[in-house]
């Protein structure tokens, strides 16, 4: 599988348990009589509502993170700046879904969260991938340490 697709597909997974999970711990903190341990029961039934409603938005976030904003990603503000906001636009869509506008402030700073850690969880595996030497994708460039080595290698046969 390719790393693309890989992030692709996690990046339309993720938002919605880590959304769910952010969200539970948020309501659960809000509520004076609450542990932290209900949480997690929270967050699991949330799952429940989460993926259907937000796995769509989560798949265009996902498609518009790899195919148009990961090419600006050497610009680390742009880089989660825009996944924050697009976590933001995809958190809306509750609002519309019916949760009520007068949680609207605490639903959209849980999309701003989801998107950049989503992001982060997301850049870790683009790090990890480039770090590889010699390996690239058929017609992809090979990077200059490996292009080194390889001519190099040439340079000893």
């Amino acid at each position: 599988m390719r790393i693309s697709t890989l992030r692709i597909i996690l990046g339309a997974v993720i938002p919605p348990a880590l959304g769910s999970l952010l969200f539970s711990l948020g309501t659960t903190f809000m509520d004076e009589q609450a542990s932290w341990l209900m949480a997690f029961p929270v967050a699991l039934f949330g799952l429940l509502f989460a993926y259907p409603i937000i796995i769509l938005p989560s798949l265009i976030y996902s498609l518009v993170m790899e195919r148009i904003i990961r090419k600006k990603k050497e610009n680390p503000l742009f880089y989660y700046g825009a996944a924050a906001t697009l976590g933001w636009l995809s958190s809306s869509v509750l609002a519309l879904n019916g949760i009520a506008w007068d949680i609207f402030a605490f639903n959209s700073l849980v999309g701003i969260l989801t998107g950049f850690c989503t992001a982060l969880m997301l850049r870790r595996i683009e790090i990890s991938d480039e770090s590889k030497p010699n390996e690239c994708e058929p017609g992809e460039v090979v990077n200059a340490s490996s292009a080194a080595r390889l001519s190099e290698n040439q340079l000893h046969d």
